[in-house]
């Protein structure tokens, strides 16, 4: 792990540990901010984030097709048999609220709305497959029951039958993976986690004039903060007689102190993973994007002076590359020596990582091609033990001359190379202000070519 970042990420830690009830409550989002102002850490939350909606989707994807299947399977049913439906409806209709039965018509007007639960129960929002489908079998199986001689009332519908069954079988199956998501995935913690800042630090509600816009607001009082878990942790945290009494038995402090710790496991959870993904190629990937912004804004003047040394440009831009990777907690080698292979950056501590570093002024597209043959010829011998180096980064800086626009990776042997440019170039040839159009390099032209290519 990194040092510098793992340090950051384990003193927070350390900070919320030494907190309980209400002060855990009111110092989590400090630390939640400390924790995104450091952009290793920021980019795997934003990976965790989109994780867990990727997670979301499939169970959504997933219900959205069964969904479909019911209806098709209802309006079969209504074509067969229309009077099992209207018994069905008929029956809904006046006894909806006491057994529980759902019209399927009705269902197709409902919006389908998903979220993961927050307090680690089950997802509280099923879809509307599952309630679908579990009300076609309920109509289905009062079809199975025999007439007054025995005899099935309805057998053309046991096939219909028999593929609802398969099809609920289908549905239970994704919404358990559907429920181990939302209780294992550490991007929804992250979710619980932010969640929870936004209850302390709730924007206030606009309130417009006129009996329609009461009616809302007492509708959004009465939804989300009457016995809510919001109400509960706004009235701990800013009301003077507060809830925190570990003497106190009531359902209001049972239901407050398992939030506390619910919340509580969210924040390990989400620690565990990014501690587990710092020194990654994600992390490492963020960090060369980062003196790359660095780089631009700040100091492209001072690089693109170093870059023009003659016979010396590319061994300072390297260095100058190596001491940003050092200060921020990787271990570079700057023009390390391994028996017949020279790299010009190799960080040996941790999941190793090969730095090639170009500039240009002119002809982009060969500087680039060359510099990808140096790549794969001196990492491509890197991948055996004891280097095992899968990951390497040719970094390219622009002094002038036409902007390249390179791919984003390429991958070949077990070796994939992500390629960052630079640009250092003076302002009068940089972004509007530049007259020559891009130079497009594609993955297929940098990708290793063998004798017989």
């Amino acid at each position: 792990m990194p040092d510098h970042v793992g340090r950051i990420l384990e003193r927070q830690a350390q900070y919320l540990e030494r907190q309980d009830g209400v002060r855990f409550l009111v110092r989590l989002p400090r630390v939640m901010t400390v924790l995104r102002a450091e952009p290793r850490l920021l980019v795997h939350m934003d990976d965790l984030e989109q994780e867990a909606i990727e997670a979301l989707g499939r169970f959504v994807g997933e219900d959205e097709r069964l969904t479909e299947r019911a209806f098709e399977c209802g309006a079969e049913i209504g074509r067969l048999a229309p009077d099992l439906i209207e018994a069905h409806h008929a029956l809904s209709a006046q006894y909806a609220k006491a057994i529980g039965l759902v019209l399927i018509d009705d269902l197709r007007s409902r919006a389908p709305a998903f979220a993961f639960d927050i307090d680690l129960k089950r997802p509280y929002e099923q879809g509307r497959a599952g309630l679908a489908l579990s009300t076609l079998g309920g109509v289905l199986e009062s079809a199975r029951q025999p007439d007054a001689q025995g005899a099935p009332q309805h057998p053309e519908l046991e096939p219909i039958a028999i593929e609802v069954s398969n099809l609920l079988r289908e549905w239970h199956a994704a919404f358990r993976r559907y429920c181990i998501a939302s209780w294992t995935e550490p991007g929804v913690a992250l979710f619980r986690l932010k969640w929870l800042e936004s209850v302390i630090d709730e924007p206030p509600y606009v309130l417009e004039p006129g009996e329609e816009a009461l009616a809302k607001w007492a509708d959004y009082k009465f939804l989300r903060f009457l016995g809510s878990d919001e109400q509960l942790i706004q009235k701990a945290v800013f009301d003077p007689r507060g809830i925190d009494d570990p003497l106190d038995d009531s359902y209001e402090q049972k239901r407050f102190r398992e939030l506390v710790d619910d919340l509580t496991n969210a924040f390990d959870h989400l620690q565990e993973e990014l501690q587990r993904r710092l020194g990654t190629l994600r992390s490492r990937r963020a960090l060369v994007e980062r003196f790359k912004l660095r780089a631009e804004l700040h100091d492209s003047e001072r690089l693109r002076a170093l870059a023009a040394t003659p016979k010396r440009g590319e061994t300072l831009l390297t260095q100058e590359l190596s001491k940003f990777l050092f200060d921020a907690g990787l271990n570079p080698l700057s023009e390390a020596t391994l028996g017949n292979l020279r790299a010009d950056l190799l960080d040996i501590a941790g999941p190793t990582f090969y730095v090639e570093a170009k500039q240009y002024a002119s002809r982009p597209k060969m500087v680039v091609v060359n510099a990808m043959k140096q790549v794969w010829d001196t990492a491509g011998r890197l991948t055996p033990p004891p280097y095992d180096v899968h990951e390497a980064f040719l970094v390219v800086f622009r002094r002038s001359g036409p902007r390249i626009e390179l791919p984003d990776e390429v991958s070949a042997f077990g070796l994939t190379v992500h390629l960052v440019l630079v640009d250092v170039g003076a302002a009068a040839e940089t972004g509007s202000r530049q007259k020559s159009a891009p130079v497009v390099v594609t993955a297929e032209e940098l990708a290793p070519h063998t004798d017989e290519d």
